[in-house]
């Protein structure tokens, strides 16, 4: 069996349909971080970068096309948002912005804080390539002071 979803056309169908949607499904309460006007954000244990945090559409939507120039405006300034705190909070060198969707079609973005030799360093980065990045409380600490980021912005305008 394929890894990829769309290699099973029934399968594929229903994802797109939303029928199953894991992205539809309530988060884990310790991944949660809030929800925004567009998104939900959530910040997983086990991740691909201690910091990565995923914006995911909370009605199902499958492509960036499918939005209407409102709600893309919105998503993208929740991205910029998001994205500017954790940069903030994870002293990142650099931010990875990936909007993929080829294994969950629910449009999602991942936000990923790049650092000098990091587990990807020199090679693609993968979203999808968890691993335990957080030792002691060090997540619990994370999406506390990423709540506190983002409520303390929430009069953040664009600019």
């Amino acid at each position: 069996m394929s890894a990829w979803p769309w290699h099973d056309a029934g399968r594929w169908a229903a994802l797109l349909r939303g029928d199953e949607c894991p992205l539809c499904q309530t988060p884990a309460a310790e991944a949660h971080v809030c929800d925004l006007a567009f998104s939900r954000v959530i910040a997983p244990e086990r991740a691909c970068l201690a910091g990565y945090v995923c914006l995911i559409a909370r009605r199902h939507v499958v492509e960036w096309r499918d939005l209407s120039a409102d709600d893309g405006a919105a998503l993208m300034s929740e991205i910029r948002r998001v994205s500017a705190a954790v940069a903030d909070l994870t002293s990142a060198t650099k931010m990875n912005i990936l909007s993929l969707g080829n294994v969950v079609p629910h449009l999602h973005t991942h936000i990923c804080p790049r650092r000098p030799n990091d587990r990807f360093e020199g090679r693609a980065l993968d979203p999808g390539d968890v691993d335990r990045v957080y030792t002691d409380d060090t997540h619990t600490v994370f999406v506390a002071a990423l709540r506190q980021r983002l409520a303390a912005a929430s009069s953040w305008r664009r600019r």
